[in-house]
């Protein structure tokens, strides 16, 4: 009797391998830091969560998972809750950019308080009553995925 399970295995081996990040898109993002001079709030918002993620090895769950309380730019220190809560230590060159987003980020604070989520979007998201609220993984990982290809 053949194993039914046989077929499933078959269609797995067939499925691409999710891609590595290699030197080279390292290599890209720091071409593409270098050259991005952000001009307005959301290119300032999108250079913060592409330092999080190429320089500093965050996850988009883990940037989505950010709270103001967890980014300490006095210290310089963002607080990691993962499953290995860690420490994350920014470059004094970084700093400035985090500063700046936090500036812009104060200005769309909502006023019930309720959401005090890091990087949140830009735009109207779940309806007039409910602007700037927290980005998605979806958000982030377009961010992402838009700047190196």
């Amino acid at each position: 009797m053949e194993n039914p399970f046989l077929n499933v295995l078959r269609y797995l081996h067939t499925l691409p391998k999710r891609k590595k990040t290699s030197n080279i898109c390292r290599d890209n993002f720091e071409h593409v830091l270098n050259n991005l001079h952000p001009d307005s709030n959301k290119q300032i918002r999108d250079r913060v969560i592409l330092l999080l993620n190429y320089r500093y090895n965050f996850k988009p769950s883990e940037i989505v998972g950010l709270n103001v309380g967890d980014v300490n730019l006095d210290t310089g220190l963002i607080a990691v809750a993962s499953k290995k809560k860690r420490a994350v230590a920014l470059r004094n060159e970084d700093i400035l950019a985090f500063r700046q987003w936090s500036a812009i980020r104060q200005m769309y604070q909502r006023t019930d308080f309720s959401d005090s989520a890091f990087l949140i979007s830009l735009h109207w998201t779940l309806g007039r009553s409910l602007p700037y609220c927290r980005l998605s993984t979806r958000a982030v990982n377009y961010v992402i995925n838009r700047v190196l290809y």
